[in-house]
């Protein structure tokens, strides 16, 4: 007898996030690449709204009057304008008070510094936040973040992660250093929102207020606390520098021979906070609870470890590498609690 003939469904039907992604990622990229600049914000949202519109339009009233390739376009046409508005009102650039869009070599602008000082070759460099610009008895509101760098002609570095400092007016666009082939580092920076920096003087910069522990957030606490214990217990700089990178994902005080060495051989990927260390995180988890051997019990352990693994992650400083792997992490568990069949390439695309 002839078989039936079988269906093979493509990767799309049984992974539905990918035709969401798609359109969504597109519209991220196009802002990045300037194909959607943030001049043509009212655009967008008109488009967004319009073909949002006719989405519900199509799904709830003309559904079997138009073909599903009309719900399709307009549904990747919403998510598209989804993903360049994000991204619009992610960039500090589109911001009415950013300090980039008025520079003014004679003001003086209050900072705060938003990250440990990093012990360069001659430099320290300060990630900071830009408060307000300064001039003469006129103080202006103002948002951004730039790098510092303070010459250290033989002068210790006196600030930490929280102070608020004045420097001068002399910003400059983040450029790259020119060589063929090379990491596009301005393009870097852009996308963490830090287009400009500045070189100056320990003495050209001045102390305004010191770090106030108590007005720290409560995920700045918990990662600071978690640093002390390490700076107390690890008394060797390079190790303590490398088991605060790999553990917590702060690379501060990592040495830039060490990480260069990381960068040559391709692994420098294992020192930042990703799912390697949420698994691994898991894996002792699962460990500590190797009573609970029956497989109708495994939804058990995700539920406990799920909590735990976003301790962690909160613990790790939060950065965009630990959420992304934690919320993998928590959809892959919260299928297996709810016994649900788990597709992990649809996961991975959500």
């Amino acid at each position: 007898m002839s078989r039936w003939p079988l269906y093979k469904a493509f990767f799309w039907e049984y992974a539905p996030f990918f035709r969401v992604l798609v359109p969504f990622a597109a519209g991220i990229y196009s802002y990045d690449a300037g194909w959607a600049a943030h001049t043509a914000t009212t655009a967008l949202w008109l488009v967004a709204i319009a073909a949002f519109a006719g989405l519900i339009a199509t799904t709830f009233f003309l559904k079997n009057r138009l073909h599903p390739a009309v719900g399709i376009l307009l549904l990747s046409t919403t998510l598209f304008c989804s993903g360049a508005l994000m991204s619009g009102l992610t960039d500090t650039r589109n911001k009415p008070n950013w300090f980039g869009s008025n520079l003014n070599q004679q003001n003086t602008y209050l900072v705060r510094i938003a990250d440990a000082p990093a012990e360069k070759e001659s430099t320290w460099k300060l990630t900071v936040d830009v408060l307000r610009a300064i001039n003469n008895e006129m103080q202006v509101p103002a948002t951004g973040k730039a790098f510092i760098y303070l010459y250290k002609d033989n002068f210790p570095m006196l600030y930490h992660k929280g102070d608020t400092i004045l420097v001068p007016g002399n910003w400059q666009p983040v450029t790259n250093a020119g060589n063929p082939f090379e990491f596009d580092f301005a393009r870097y920076c852009r996308r963490a929102n830090i287009v400009f920096q500045q070189f100056c003087s320990v003495q050209e910069s001045r102390l305004y207020s010191t770090n106030d522990p108590a007005e720290a957030s409560f995920t700045i606490a918990a990662h600071d606390w978690c640093l002390q214990q390490l700076d107390r217990y690890i008394t060797d700089r390079k190790t303590r520098g490398l088991i605060q990178a790999m553990l917590l994902g702060d690379e501060v005080n990592l040495d830039e021979d060490l990480r260069q060495s990381y960068a040559d051989t391709g692994i420098v990927h294992v020192i930042a906070i990703s799912g390697g260390n949420v698994m691994l995180f898991f894996y002792f988890i699962s460990y500590l609870l190797w009573w609970l051997r029956h497989n109708k019990y495994q939804w058990l352990k995700f539920l406990l470890a799920l909590p735990l693994v976003w301790i962690y992650v909160i613990m790790a400083g939060a950065s965009p590498s630990a959420i992304r792997a934690a919320f993998m992490f928590s959809l892959l568990a919260l299928g297996i609690i709810f016994q649900k069949n788990n597709n992990s390439l649809n996961q991975l695309f959500a």
